[in-house]
Formats: structure tokens, C-alpha cells, sequence
């Protein structure tokens, strides 16, 4: 039954005034910008489960005693950003400052009443530098440099990332309150390594080349993750866009073991497994266009799955041994002008 012309003219009054509630989520940072940003990434987790097999057959449970393992890491970041020429969309030329990079973990392990502990430190050859990001149009891509009167490693150049705004998260388009969109799962590789690859090393440990596997755990992301725009908030005289992000991702990679870590006469693999169920909100500064706060937090799995296989004492091999863990993360960054 068609509505009364009265009835009518409300639905129409509403979907005008939509049209103009509706937002542009977008970087807009003019040039001579300077921010300072602090991020902390953080996770703990325990050892959930283990399980190996010996030629297809598991073996008991209680085989090895009761293990317990538990790790905690952290990062902190502060990194200062100046933005000397600004294109529509994105910078044209940013210099970064590498202010302080630095982390710690600590782990234990018990089994059958014996156990340790370790403790590490962790240090980049980045801090204290100042490098250079200059838009390429025809590579399409950002290239990093040392700023001028800087020396480092060019090799530290290779896996860094202009982006520390997160400006993957943001809609393509306008957005109402309420509104959700979905963001491709890679973009989640920027909360896990903000600012890309930043060459975080135990200076007092043995070093181990992880640049296959991190090179393979970033392209193997997978999953869900959906932004919802949750309007305005008006924070000590800042108009800021709220994002609600929830985020189910996961990934995986695999590597050779090295000669030194399997016996003589086997080779070996080791599959890493990981998942993140993680909810949080990304405070976007409407004015000023970039990101102004950002809290992601919730649960993490990591299972990892050793195989060995080759002839030991003239009998063939087939080993397998695989750790379930659990436990929580979170990533977290502010954001103050200069």
C-alpha cells in the first residue's frame, strides 16, 4: 500500500541529512608537519600443548614429564616524523628520526622439578639515524636513504616502511557512522612491524637469520579484518574519527633446519603457525589528517612443528614434534605534534 505523501516527507528529510553526515576519512598532512610517535608491541604466552610422533606412531603424553615454557616480549618505539613535501594521498619526502628503538623478552622453562631462565636485551643499529623517504613515480614505491651526514647499514634500508599511519585501515571512500568495510589481510603486516623490518637484535646472542621466514609469515597473511566507522568524538578540542577494527588473521611459513640443528645423516623442516584474534581502535585527527592514537589487543596462538627425517644408526626416521601455545598481545601508539 503506497505510504501518505505526509509519511513520506520525513524519509526524505533522513536521507538528506545522511548525505551529509557522511566523512572522508583520508591522510591529509601538510608539509613541515612534525610528529612524534610512540608505539609498545607486546605479548606473553605458555606453552599449551606438545606431541610427537616416531615413524607415524605418537608417542605418550607423559613420555617427556610435565613441561612448562612461558615467554614475554615487548618493544618500544619512539620514532619523530618531519614532512617536508606532501602529495594528495600521501608524503612526498619524509625524513624519519629512529629516536629509540628497543625490546626485551624473557622466557623460562621447567620440566620434571629442573628448569632455567633467560633473559634478553634488544638493540637497532637504526637508533639514533635519520633516514630519508622520497616518493618514486615511476617505481611506484617510497626509497629510503640515509639523510645526509648519516652512515648505517644500507642493508637496513631494504625492509623498512614509510607508513607508520596506518593508512591501509582507512576507507577507500566517504563513511557514516556505522558503516564497515573490509580491510585486505596483509595490511596487517603494518601493526605487526610498524615502520617495516627495524633490525631488532640480541647484540648477546647468537643471531639467526630470520629475514625467509618474517619475509614469509608477511606474505602469507591471511584472514579477516573489518573496520567499522563509530563517528566523532571532540577530545580536548580535537575532532577525531573513531575506527572499531576486529581482526582474525593468521599465517604460516616454513624453513629448512640448518645441519647444526638436526643429526648427522637427517635433514629437517619447521613450520611456524600463527593466529591472532585481536579488537581494538584506530583515533584518526580529521583536521590534521593522521593517525592520532591507536590499541589492538586480545588473544594469540603460535604452533610450531618440527620434522626430521634420513637414516640414524642405520634405520630410517621420521620424527615430529609439535608445541601449541597461547597466550595475549596487544600494539599501541600515540601520536603528538611538534
Amino acid at each position: 500500500m503506497p505510504l501518505p505523501r505526509l509519511a513520506l516527507a520525513p524519509l526524505a528529510f533522513l536521507a538528506l541529512g545522511s548525505s551529509f553526515s557522511r566523512e572522508e576519512i583520508v591522510f591529509r598532512v601538510k608539509a613541515d608537519t612534525t610528529l612524534e610517535r610512540s608505539l609498545k608491541n607486546q605479548y606473553s604466552m605458555e606453552l599449551e600443548s606438545m606431541a610427537f610422533t616416531m615413524n607415524g606412531e605418537e608417542l605418550p603424553a607423559d613420555a617427556f614429564g610435565e613441561v612448562d615454557i612461558r615467554i614475554e616480549h615487548s618493544e618500544t618505539y619512539l620514532v619523530t616524523d618531519a614532512f617536508e613535501a606532501v602529495a594528495e594521498g600521501r608524503p612526498q619526502r619524509l625524513r624519519r628520526t629512529f629516536e629509540e628503538l628497543g625490546g626485551k623478552e624473557s622466557s623460562s622453562f621447567s620440566s620434571e622439578g629442573e628448569g632455567g631462565s633467560d633473559d634478553s636485551g634488544y638493540e637497532s643499529a637504526l637508533e639514533g639515524k635519520t633516514v630519508v623517504f622520497t616518493w618514486n613515480d615511476e617505481a611506484e614505491r617510497f626509497d629510503a636513504a640515509f639523510a645526509a651526514g648519516t652512515e648505517g647499514d644500507e642493508a637496513l634500508l631494504a625492509e623498512l616502511d614509510e607508513d607508520m599511519d596506518l593508512r591501509r585501515l582507512l576507507p577507500t571512500g566517504s563513511v557514516s557512522e556505522g558503516d564497515s568495510w573490509s580491510v585486505e589481510p596483509g595490511a596487517f603486516a603494518c601493526i605487526l612491524d610498524p615502520g617495516g623490518d627495524l633490525g631488532l637484535e640480541d647484540p648477546k646472542g647468537e643471531q639467526q637469520d630470520t629475514s625467509v621466514q618474517d619475509a614469509a609469515l608477511r606474505a602469507n597473511l591471511a584472514g579477516t579484518i573489518t573496520a567499522t566507522y563509530k563517528g566523532q568524538r571532540d577530545e580536548d578540542g580535537v575532532k577525531q574519527a573513531v575506527i572499531a577494527l576486529a581482526v582474525d588473521t593468521n599465517t604460516h611459513a616454513e624453513q629448512d633446519l640448518g645441519p647444526e640443528e638436526v643429526p648427522e645423516g637427517t635433514s629437517g623442516t619447521g613450520r611456524v603457525e600463527v593466529r591472532f584474534l585481536l579488537e581494538g581502535e584506530l583515533h584518526w585527527d580529521l583536521e590534521h589528517g593522521h593517525a592520532l592514537s591507536f590499541e589492538l589487543s586480545g588473544e594469540n596462538g603460535l604452533t610450531t612443528i618440527q620434522t626430521i627425517t634420513g637414516d640414524l644408526d642405520g634405520e630410517s626416521l621420521e620424527h615430529v614434534q609439535t608445541m601449541v601455545f597461547s597466550g595475549e598481545t596487544s600494539f599501541s601508539m600515540r601520536v603528538e605534534r611538534k
